[in-house]
């Protein structure tokens, strides 16, 4: 979902650095593929998001400020659907219920006691 779905419009990106609890990674990454992922795919065929990408980190080569991370997630989400994103809750939470979880804000709350995450955004502009 590199490539934007559509014309490519102004955008907000998110990144997200996630350390997940080595003895909770499998759970975490289980429950990603089966509700975040087809969560995100279906915005990204919507345009909401134009970009997203996730990394699993085998090996960090050269150590980072951000410590032991294992995931890496770069969004961009298109400015002008912005209005429209305040609807992804009830999206992602029929690919949670899909998935055999109660709702994606309980999702939420498990990877809560999961995972670190560091989250940013910015503006930007991929060239």
């Amino acid at each position: 979902m590199w490539r934007p779905h559509g014309r490519e419009r102004a955008a907000i990106g998110v990144v997200e650095y996630v350390t997940s609890a080595p003895e909770a990674r499998q759970a975490y990454y289980d429950s990603q593929y089966a509700a975040s992922g087809p969560s995100m795919r279906e915005l990204w065929e919507l345009g909401w998001v134009q970009r997203f990408v996730g990394f699993e980190v085998l090996r960090d080569l050269i150590p980072t400020d951000h410590g032991d991370w294992d995931v890496l997630h770069l969004t961009s989400l298109a400015v002008t659907a912005l209005p429209r994103m305040l609807m992804w809750t009830r999206r992602f939470d029929e690919h949670a219920r899909q998935a055999g979880y109660s709702s994606m804000r309980e999702l939420q709350r498990r990877w809560d006691t999961q995972r670190t995450k560091i989250e940013r955004r910015a503006r930007i502009q991929i060239t």
